[in-house]
C-alpha cells in the first residue's frame, strides 16, 4: 500500500484536493486514496479528509453522484469507523 511506501503521500493527495478540473472518476479515486491514507496515518490525514469532504459537499459544480458518495462515507465513518475500515480498506 502506498500509504506505507510513500512518505509524503498525505501532501501529494492534498495537492490534488484543490484541483477544480478533475473528473468525477478522479474525484472518487482521490476520496478512496485519501481514506486509505487516513486509516494508515489518521493524525496526518485528518485535515485533508475534512477539507476534501467539505469542499466536495459545498461545491455546486460537483456532481450529485460524488456528493452522495462522500455523504455515504461520512455517515459510515460517523456511525462505525472500524466497521467501515474493515469493509472499505
Amino acid at each position: 500500500n502506498y500509504g506505507d511506501q510513500i512518505e509524503d503521500a498525505v501532501e501529494l493527495l492534498a495537492m490534488y484536493e484543490d484541483s477544480p478540473h478533475t473528473s468525477e472518476t478522479v474525484k472518487i479515486s482521490l476520496i478512496q486514496a485519501t481514506l486509505q491514507i487516513f486509516y494508515k496515518r489518521p493524525f496526518e490525514a485528518l485535515n485533508v479528509v475534512n477539507n476534501l469532504f467539505r469542499d466536495i459537499l459545498n461545491d455546486d459544480g460537483i456532481s450529485f453522484h460524488v456528493k452522495d458518495y462522500v455523504a455515504y462515507i461520512y455517515r459510515a465513518l460517523e456511525n462505525d469507523p472500524e466497521e467501515f475500515r474493515k469493509n472499505f480498506c
